[in-house]
């Protein structure tokens, strides 16, 4: 199967959607991964993507100069708890890159913001992000996306 990335740009949120042709989630393994980059990072956005637990995956985006990198792993949830690794990194080769890794343990459907474990990191602790784990399909051209 092949995976197809489509990039929408709507009310100031830019949101990657990656999914297996299109299918709606629906395995009992394939979850959405909703990552929300706020403060300090440019741009601000929004990215959802379906991924599969225990299985890399790896985003790229570019808006301008800047390029935005998501990449990490799902772990199978253990007494309804998720545990997520996510990597962020963004920047260009003129001005440099932000990046951390971390480690997550967002529960389904519930927002997370910071990790239990930082690994790595070069900037202050005050960058804020919102990590949203659904069974619910990412949203499409024809959804609404400015709620």
């Amino acid at each position: 199967m092949t995976i197809r990335l489509i990039l929408i740009r709507a009310v100031g949120v830019l949101v990657a959607t990656a999914s297996l042709l299109a299918a709606p989630v629906h395995s009992k393994e394939e979850f959405s991964l909703s990552v929300a980059l706020k403060a300090e990072y440019d741009p601000k956005l929004t990215v959802c993507t379906l991924v599969r637990t225990d299985k890399p995956f790896y985003v790229v985006l570019t808006n301008g100069r800047t390029n935005t990198i998501l990449s990490g792993k799902l772990q199978e949830p253990k007494q309804q708890v998720f545990t997520l690794e996510l990597a962020v990194s963004q920047g260009n080769t003129q001005h440099g890159w932000i990046y951390d890794n971390g480690v997550y343990e967002p529960k389904l459907g519930v927002a997370v913001g910071r990790p239990i474990i930082v690994r790595t990191q070069n900037h202050p602790t005050n960058y804020e992000r919102e990590i949203v784990v659904t069974r619910d399909p990412c949203p499409t051209l024809d959804d609404d996306v400015s709620r």
